[in-house]
């Protein structure tokens, strides 16, 4: 499955929120053209490979979700503005995106929760998505998938405060040997690929608007949820850099996302019962040159309530989006990127 590519975004400057309404400040009028090549630093993408996998995550999303992995490499012309030492072999660099995209039309505020996201992109993970948990069992076999959700909520499950109850927490202990044994030592026998944490991507959340914690997707209070919108390529959760990484080295890759939804009332995080935690991996490949522009175009018409279009798939999707607004959602755009606020 291929995302839908919307062309434009209204830009507008850092709002202030609260619920059910949307205070902002439009910017002027003024239309830009800016490059989602790897040199930019923009974090949209316009990507010379891409994949998706589906997936459930209920009660957070009631519908089907899925996972997007995107990346695009520097060509010939780009390449050739960088300079070399004497004897070192020119290896281009590549741009690597994340997001998960979806239909919160019905979304549900729940009881305090917060959900995180990691991404694995390990050169040692390869294999085909397909079968159990999301295609990972095709990656990597069943047995990796099942230990490494178990491994992953103790430790989340292990930790003094809910707080520190997150998958950053968890996989830098993983990342952390001790010579008297313990999460390192364990990670290394989860029958997974070697080197299983050495390449994990974070960000898919905003600090501004959840707590500092960068991998924060979502967080619900029991009377609102305030979540990242849908993304694509214009905006994805994540985007990164990585040097000296071909093309072909990326396609041989698979995209492994964590997701766990936490829930963060007195003790409840120390039961692993209580921790949902799914993966879901996905492989890129090619697309024509013509399927994706290699520009995308902010727009601002002066008026910030007219927010329709910043995550379109469609015409249909777009005029349920824009009734949607008109119903009590609120959004807030940051300097890191859009929540959605839903009560």
């Amino acid at each position: 499955m291929r995302p839908n590519l919307p062309t434009t975004l209204l830009a507008l400057t850092t709002p202030f929120l609260f619920p059910s309404s949307i205070f902002t400040f439009a910017q002027s009028t003024e239309t830009e053209s800016e490059s989602c090549d790897v040199d930019s630093y923009h974090d949209c993408i316009d990507p010379i490979a891409i994949g998706s996998q589906s997936l459930s995550f209920e009660p957070l999303f009631p519908s089907p979700l899925s996972f997007t992995y995107a990346f695009d490499v520097q060509n010939a012309t780009e390449l050739a503005s960088e300079s070399l030492r004497p004897g070192e072999e020119q290896v281009p660099d590549s741009k690597v995106a994340f997001w998960l995209e979806y239909d919160d039309a019905t979304l549900t505020p729940s009881a305090r929760h917060e959900t995180y996201m990691a991404v694995l992109l390990n050169p040692n993970i390869t294999g085909s998505p397909e079968g159990g948990h999301n295609g990972c069992d095709g990656v990597w076999g069943a047995t990796c998938s099942r230990n490494l959700i178990r491994f992953l909520k103790e430790q989340m499950a292990g930790k003094s405060i809910a707080a520190t109850a997150t998958l950053s927490s968890a996989i830098a202990d993983a990342k952390s040997p001790s010579r008297f044994g313990g999460a390192a030592d364990e990670a290394a026998g989860l029958g997974c690929p070697d080197g299983l944490f050495e390449e994990v991507y974070y960000g898919a959340g905003m600090p501004g608007f959840f707590g500092g914690k960068e991998e924060t997707i979502a967080m619900e209070n029991g009377e609102s949820t305030s979540i990242l919108p849908s993304g694509n390529v214009t905006h994805p959760f994540i985007s990164e850099r990585i040097l000296d990484t071909a093309r072909e080295d990326l396609m041989d890759r698979a995209a492994v996302a964590l997701l766990a939804r936490v829930p963060l009332e007195g003790d409840l995080y120390t039961d692993v019962a209580n921790i949902q935690l799914d993966i879901v991996c996905a492989a890129a490949e090619e697309v024509s040159e013509d399927e994706y522009s290699s520009e995308f175009t902010f727009e601002t018409d002066g008026r910030g309530e007219e927010l329709a279009d910043i995550f379109g798939s469609g015409e249909e999707r777009d005029a349920a989006q824009g009734n949607r607004w008109s119903s009590g959602l609120a959004i807030a755009v940051g300097i890191l990127g859009v929540v959605r606020v839903v009560v």
